[in-house]
Order: structure tokens, then sequence, then C-alpha cells
């Protein structure tokens, strides 16, 4: 986030789109929990508590200063030292300072799909139709040759930002 501040406009719209992004995985996704956070840093609670919530801030100033409002009234000064204290100290920018588009999050899904249990009904249908015969090598040579090709599906790449 602090490399925004002095960079172009285009820039400073492509990296903090990036840190929103890496912010709203450390504080939204539940990936990042003190315990967990514990484990993988050696950190005791407490300090993970506190790292947790000093993130949580900078994600709402982050917020704050992608909606173009550069006011710093209601955020601690110690993060405005470490996030670049010296832009606070210049001049306001004469036609303002963009706004920048938060960026779409897609959730995350779960796929563990449990299988489902047919009842009889559909087990005797199932049975009718599976008369014990394998009819795997019935298709006669000819047949595949004249088959046409599968089609390869086309693959679009996503411009994210």
């Amino acid at each position: 986030m602090h490399y925004g501040f002095f960079a172009s406009d285009a820039q400073r719209t492509e990296l903090w789109q990036a840190a929103y992004r890496l912010y709203h995985e450390l504080t939204e996704s539940g990936h990042y929990t003190p315990d967990k956070i514990g484990r993988i840093s050696g950190w005791s609670e407490i300090t993970c508590r506190r790292w947790l919530e000093f993130t949580k801030a900078e994600f709402a100033f982050l917020r704050h200063l992608m909606s173009g409002n550069f006011s710093t009234e209601g955020f601690p000064r110690h993060m405005l030292v470490r996030l670049g204290h010296e832009y606070f100290d210049l001049p306001p920018k004469p036609g303002g300072e963009p706004v920048i588009a938060i960026p779409t999050i897609t959730a995350e899904m779960s796929l563990e799909i449990e299988e489902l249990e047919a009842d009889s009904a559909t087990e005797s249908k199932m049975d009718e139709v599976d008369d014990g015969e394998d009819n795997t090598n019935a298709i006669e040579g000819s047949e595949l040759q004249n088959a046409p090709p599968p089609e390869t599906p086309k693959i679009e790449q996503l411009c994210l930002f």
C-alpha cells in the first residue's frame, strides 16, 4: 500500500487493488486466525491478535483511501507514519485523489459433494437397463472412422485488472 502513494494514478490503482485482495484474504477469509498464525509464525496468541487487529485497521484505511478520501481523521498516527505520512504532509492534489474501484472478490466454494444414495425404485430401473451384457466392443471400426472429431473448447484468458 505504501508504494501507491507516490505512484502514478494507474500504478496506484494496480497496487492498491492488489493490496485490497491481499488484505481481504488476510482479514476476511478465515484462513488466518490467531491460532493458525501462531502455529506458522511462532508468535504468541496475543501478538497474533494485535497483528490481525492492526491489519484490519490498515484494510479499513485502504478502503477509505480507495474511495478518494484522503482525510486522516479517525486513524491512528502510528499507522499513518508507517504507511506514508510524507504524502499526507503534501498539499492536496489539484484535481483531487482518484477513486479506485474495489476489485470483485469471488467467494470460495466447497466442492465436497456427498454421494447420494439411490432409492429402491431407481435401483430397480438401473437393474432393468443393465442386462449383464458388455457391449463395449460392439462398435465396428468403420463407425469410429466416420465419427466427427471432438470439438476443442476455446480457452479465454480472464484479465482481472
